[in-house]
């Protein structure tokens, strides 16, 4: 429990404008990022806390959006359909939503669930919004109650974790992440 509650304080404290609680909440994130490091081997352990070295892939699921033709994608949603989310509208305010035939769980982002972008603006973490998400976009689900939500969110958007993002991206025209980057 130690390690949820420090998340807590961590991304509590990133909310707030009083420097030294950055500061402080800079420690909490550079310890607790120990625990989420994506290249250590996942069989040590930090001396200091105890806690083990995962990578993310060991302790969340990923799942990637759908594609979806735009002939199939309406400005109204009628009985059976659903939100259906795409960069623009977490990067973009104003975006006319867009509306789909619901195709199962697997590919609805709830309010409270978090992703990041594929393709495009890899790294880009999503969230605060219900729907289906488009296949630029993927889910980050926790396997186990070991996180504090809005800090797995504020740990994504940390520097430790987008450096990883940022020395792993291929490609010129279209930027992208393979899910082995992070997992």
């Amino acid at each position: 429990m130690e390690a949820k509650d420090t998340q807590a304080k961590a991304s509590n404290a990133a909310d707030r404008d009083n420097k030294s609680d950055r500061v402080d909440n800079i420690d909490r994130v550079n310890r607790v990022s120990k625990v989420l490091n994506v290249s250590n081997d996942s069989h040590t352990r930090h001396p200091k806390h105890g806690w083990e070295v995962k990578k993310l892939g060991e302790v969340c699921e990923f799942s990637q959006g759908i594609q979806v033709p735009i002939e199939e994608q309406y400005n109204q949603c009628k009985e059976g359909m659903i939100r259906f989310l795409r960069i623009i509208d977490f990067t973009q305010n104003g975006e006319i939503p867009r509306y789909v035939y619901n195709v199962g769980e697997k590919y609805i982002l709830h309010d409270n669930e978090t992703a990041i972008v594929r393709y495009g603006t890899p790294g880009f973490v999503c969230y605060g919004k219900y729907g289906i998400i488009a296949n630029k976009l993927f889910k980050i689900l926790p396997k186990q109650n070991i996180f504090h939500t809005p800090f797995l969110r504020y740990w994504l958007k940390s520097n430790a974790f987008q450096g990883v993002i940022k020395g792993a991206k291929y490609g010129v025209a279209l930027q992208a992440i393979k899910f082995s980057t992070i997992s």
